[in-house]
């Protein structure tokens, strides 16, 4: 891609304009005159362009595999112009020092055997297919002074496996990722071996297709600072077993935004997620499959942890035809609240949401929860019939849970069920603890 155009004929040529056959499509500078490029090729083969306000690295003509980029050029910091190392494929480590502030679109794309990146605080932006076709890496680590990620960046990195945005320390951060317009455009689209993705608090906006197709993704959190996604965020997540909803105050969602289009639908237990302690609303269409009458699609979610009792509504069809499918049972319910709680938040939930409630749903309790009058079970265990204006809504509380951490800051969940006598397992009435422990 030429970056520097000398023009020594009559015709008006403009860097970035795609006139004349596009010669300075991809340029900084158009100039007449030979020795003023701005230009410098140093001893390593990294070449500069300082035109005294702005300092690009636009190129690389040594034949190093490792590179460490220079810290600053001209005392300067600079930022990676557009192209600088696509389609090199000799390279199999790079580290991208503190001086660097931005690395521009396409700056590594098809670099298929680079194994290692390091990139270091300071670094504010990337550009759009950045790292496109980087096969050979399994993990990045994006630091936390960054506050764009543009589309596609990450798009296709065969290999990849884990993601981790650094937590910065400044409260004013914030970190946008940029709206893909096609399936091959979300930021870690197709990234089909990407196992964890762990999002950092700053984080604004979930550009549409971010993870688009990651068949392997496993985990994910989403941060409380998240107000708004595009569509098909997390479509054809199929193995995804586990989601961290903290988002407080993100925007109800489109009736077409397939978020979870077919997530958890590979995964035997199917998919969990927990809704966090600040979250008081969760956003309509939040799992909505394809449409409101075709089972194509629906999330296999299996399981709802709602942490704390600030949940107040549910938005309309946020959960739709979760039941309906028999696929995709919606089978527990683990509320952080007590009856009462559960009274109010039923009254807030919107439309299309009825089949929610056929979930058998445990309530919080401090500790063993108190013995019912007849003594074989627990108070307010079982089918509970909770009015809704002039209707009622018919509940089954199966049971209590607690939450706590152990010294080595292991979840561990205490489950008390109720099994009436004369149930299949021959028990008389009797309650069951169940203790489970989770990293």
């Amino acid at each position: 891609k030429l970056r520097v155009v000398v023009n020594l004929s009559s015709l008006t040529i403009t860097a970035g304009d795609s006139g004349n056959g596009g010669v300075a499509a991809n340029a900084i500078l158009v100039t007449t005159d030979p020795n003023a490029t701005n230009l410098t090729t140093t001893q390593d083969g990294f070449i500069f362009y300082d035109d005294g306000t702005d300092v690009w690295l636009i190129g690389y003509v040594g034949t190093n595999t490792i590179l460490n980029l220079p810290a600053s050029f001209n005392d300067k910091s600079y930022g990676i112009y557009d192209y600088a190392f696509q389609d090199n494929t000799q390279l199999t480590s790079v580290t991208i020092p503190s001086g660097v502030t931005s690395i521009g679109a396409y700056a590594f794309d098809g670099c298929t055997k680079i194994t290692s990146f390091t990139l270091s605080e300071g670094l504010q932006t990337i550009g759009a297919y950045a790292f496109t076709d980087c096969d050979a890496m399994t993990e990045f680590v994006i630091p936390s002074t960054v506050t764009y990620v543009g589309r596609a960046a990450f798009y296709s990195c065969g290999a990849l496996t884990t993601v981790t945005f650094l937590e910065s320390e400044d409260p004013e951060r914030t970190l946008e990722f940029a709206d893909g317009t096609s399936t091959s455009t979300g930021v870690f689209a197709s990234c089909s071996k990407l196992v964890s993705v762990t999002l950092p608090e700053g984080l604004t906006h979930l550009g549409a297709y971010a993870f688009y197709n990651c068949s392997g993704l496993t985990t994910v959190n989403v941060p409380s600072t998240v107000t708004s996604m595009g569509v098909r965020v997390f479509y054809g997540t199929s193995r995804l077993e586990t989601v961290y909803w903290d988002a407080v105050n993100c925007a109800d969602f489109a009736h077409s935004a397939y978020l979870f289009y077919n997530a958890g639908n590979s995964v035997g237990d199917g998919l969990t997620v927990y809704f966090g302690e600040g979250v008081t609303h969760i956003p309509a269409y939040l799992f909505h499959p394809s449409t409101d009458t075709s089972t194509a699609g629906i999330p296999r979610l299996t399981s709802v942890v709602i942490e704390g009792n600030a949940l107040k509504t549910i938005g309309a069809n946020a959960f739709l035809m979760i039941n309906e499918n028999s696929n995709s049972d919606l089978e527990t319910i683990y509320y952080g609240g007590s009856l009462e709680d559960l009274q109010a938040l039923v009254a807030g939930i919107g439309a299309g949401n009825t089949d929610l409630l056929e979930a058998e749903i445990y309530l919080y309790s401090e500790s063993t929860p108190p013995a019912n009058d007849t003594d074989d079970g627990f108070a307010g265990v079982g089918e509970v019939s909770i009015p809704v204006g002039s209707a009622s809504v018919t509940v089954n509380i199966a049971g209590y849970w607690h939450w706590t951490q152990d010294e080595e800051l292991n979840d561990v969940v205490t489950v008390w069920v109720f099994t009436p006598a004369g149930s299949e397992d021959g028990s008389e009435g009797e309650s069951a603890g169940t203790d489970t422990q989770t990293n």
